[in-house]
């Protein structure tokens, strides 16, 4: 086992194709809960099924998705000694995640209750814990660079990456990019009234996102930092997409992203591209992608809707692990929306999912 004290970061030998994530680990603990959201009232005891304790966070969910979809994949995050941090490391262990983690007792492991009603949305009850403290320089960035994709995901719940105004994000970035990998960034939703609520968004993706190959925020999230007012707007009515959703697009591209694919939940998913000019000289297969603008509506899950906790972790992993291999923009999104639907049928998004040729076979 790694410990902080030998390394001072998370470290991870690289093979050839090999897709690194990095960024927010936690532990979700989800109880399985058939008592309707309107019964949850205090001082009522609520009967519970088995709880399932998984790696969650961008580390912990797509880590595990892309390994169950077949791809060589290495976890770069610090858990903590602290005993829900052993159960971590454990579980991330039997998942084949566990070489590129690294144990340090400078905080609690991160940990997340997520709460998941019949037929209501997600309730989390979150815990920073460590990932408030992991910076740029716990992270192995050398290696990184000599990756296939780099993915790094949730900086939004990890202050030291938002910093300075992006500075460690944006020279992460530029490091791994001018070092020949892909790359590929995610975000979260954050508190308002939190630390996050009061960073300059718009300035720290203008720093960063000319460094990243694959932006894959939520509709949400981005409107939330580039245009707040149209997401008070969707408060009052339903999103029109992807007519909604492409002015966002365009905004990430201007400030300087590639590729931008937008999460829209029980919508499905919108993918608009950069143009020529803005793929010159990166590696394939970002000329696939050139001018591409695409609308994917969410696809049918084939069993009944358990929890779509992790489900937009699931939708981009099979979505990058696509591109990498090459695949057509149109057959990334359609994979990406399979994935989403299938992992939704259970507590462990990941343990839903099967190697990508297989499920390209059952939804196409």
């Amino acid at each position: 086992m790694l410990t902080y004290d030998d390394i001072h970061k998370a470290v991870c030998e690289i093979a050839p194709n090999m897709i690194i994530v990095a960024g927010h680990l936690c532990l979700d603990i989800s109880p399985a809960l058939n008592t309707p959201a309107e019964a949850l009232l205090p001082g009522r005891l609520i009967e519970t099924g088995e709880a399932r304790f998984v790696p969650g966070g961008a580390v912990g969910n797509c880590g595990s998705a892309l390994k169950a979809l077949g791809a060589d994949v290495r976890a770069m995050s610090l858990i903590g000694t602290d005993e829900i941090g052993g159960m971590l490391y454990s579980i991330m262990d039997r998942r084949g995640l566990a070489a590129g983690l690294a144990r340090t007792d400078k905080a609690a492991t991160s940990y997340t209750f997520v709460i998941a009603p019949p037929d209501t949305d997600r309730i989390f009850l979150h815990h920073p814990g460590l990932n408030e403290t992991i910076g740029p320089d716990d992270m192995d960035i050398d290696a990184a660079s000599g990756a296939r994709l780099f993915h790094f995901g949730y900086p939004t719940l990890m202050r030291r990456f938002y910093a300075d105004g992006g500075d460690g994000l944006a020279n992460m970035y530029k490091t791994i990019s001018n070092g020949g990998a892909l790359t590929s960034l995610d975000l979260s939703l954050y508190g308002d009234g939190t630390p996050a609520a009061s960073a300059p968004w718009r300035e720290i993706l203008a720093k960063t996102l000319p460094y990243v190959d694959f932006f894959v925020p939520s509709a949400e999230e981005l409107c939330k930092m580039l245009d707040p007012g149209r997401l008070e707007d969707w408060g009052v009515r339903a999103p029109d997409i992807p007519a909604d959703v492409e002015p966002l697009a365009d905004m990430a591209i201007e400030l300087g992203a590639r590729v931008v694919m937008i999460k829209c939940g029980e919508r499905g998913l919108f993918l608009k591209c950069a143009g020529r000019a803005a793929m010159a000289g990166r590696p394939d297969p970002m000329r696939e992608f050139v001018g591409v603008s695409l609308y994917q509506p969410a696809l049918r899950p084939p069993r009944p809707v358990v929890s779509a906790a992790g489900a937009g972790d699931m939708c981009i992993s099979a979505f990058l692990y696509a591109a990498v291999q090459g695949y057509a923009p149109e057959r990334c999104l359609r994979l990406g929306a399979a994935a989403g639907s299938l992992s939704v049928t259970e507590y462990d998004g990941a343990a839903a999912l099967v190697p990508l040729e297989e499920l390209e076979k059952a939804f196409f």
